[in-house]
């Protein structure tokens, strides 16, 4: 019965995989070789940050749907990956982050991410309160300003 909820599992990963990557490639219209890059260098950073691809290409997707270019995309998946993991919140909770910190100080698209996911990894680690919460406190106080 595991082996079965295992191959179940699998297969339902697949499908949203696939579901996820087609939602990408409608949304941006990129070539085979832009999507190829995006696969394949998602599948890399799952494997050298140890998630699953399936929560790459989900963030990935959402920066698409902001009309991003492959490298921003994968730049700021990146660093909303390392912030999910460093925190232990949610995707779109990152993703919310990172965007509205971007939004609010007019940062560019190129680097800022990390920056902005190093800043608050640093700062709320030396905070004496749950991380997550730590983070979401510093982001609303900076987007009130």
């Amino acid at each position: 019965m595991q082996a079965f909820n295992s191959i179940r599992d699998g297969i339902a990963n697949v499908v949203e995989l696939n579901s996820s990557l087609a939602n990408i490639n409608m949304t941006m219209g990129v070539s085979r070789d832009g999507m190829d890059l995006l696969t394949s260098s998602a599948q890399k950073m799952s494997k050298e940050m140890g998630v699953a691809i399936s929560d790459v290409i989900k963030t990935a997707k959402v920066y698409a749907n902001m009309n991003e270019t492959i490298e921003s995309i994968l730049e700021k998946s990146r660093a909303d990956t390392f912030l999910q993991l460093a925190s232990g919140m949610s995707s779109e909770e990152t993703t919310d982050s990172i965007q509205a910190l971007m939004n609010q100080f007019e940062m560019e698209a190129t680097g800022s991410a990390e920056r902005i996911a190093d800043t608050l990894e640093k700062v709320s680690a030396s905070m004496p309160m749950d991380f997550s919460k730590s983070l979401l406190t510093k982001v609303e106080i900076l987007c009130a300003k």
